[in-house]
């Protein structure tokens, strides 16, 4: 057993624009220098992956991407210094809380007698237990 945590960003309305869905998606276009091969490779459609950057650029008030328009061989994409910073954070935040959240939720789970990996832990073999002392009213079945 272990903690698992998502983190995303909302909006004033509590609607999220921001999760690790955008991470994947910012980092693969800036390995591969291209939205549409990046929304491919996470079996996205470009036009899907085009309108959350859209969201995700409108909520932060700056641009993530330079765009080059063009063909196959002509277009592409690159992140800007702020996406580069702005997904660095998010990366390093997320990792933060879920390293603090694994160390707590491990801590509770030891408290309350379960093991990480969900399996119990061994309990102390029960002591042994005494037979009563025979009253003396009582006969012995064996003596004879």
């Amino acid at each position: 057993m272990e903690a698992r945590v998502r983190i995303s960003l909302a909006d004033g309305r509590h609607e999220p624009f921001m999760g690790i869905g955008l991470v994947w998606l910012l980092s693969r276009i800036r390995k591969l220098h291209s939205i549409s091969q990046a929304a491919q490779d996470m079996d996205m459609s470009y036009a899907k992956a085009h309108f959350i950057l859209k969201r995700l650029e409108r909520h932060l008030g700056r641009p993530l991407l330079v765009r080059c328009r063009g063909g196959a061989d002509q277009g592409g994409a690159e992140l800007t210094p702020f996406a580069e910073e702005f997904l660095a954070g998010f990366v390093r935040g997320h990792e933060r809380v879920e390293r603090y959240a694994k160390k707590e939720f491990a801590a509770l789970i030891k408290r309350l007698g379960r093991a990480p990996g969900g399996a119990r832990p061994k309990a102390p073999a029960p002591a042994p237990r005494s037979r009563p002392a025979r009253s003396a009213h009582r006969p012995n079945p064996t003596a004879s």
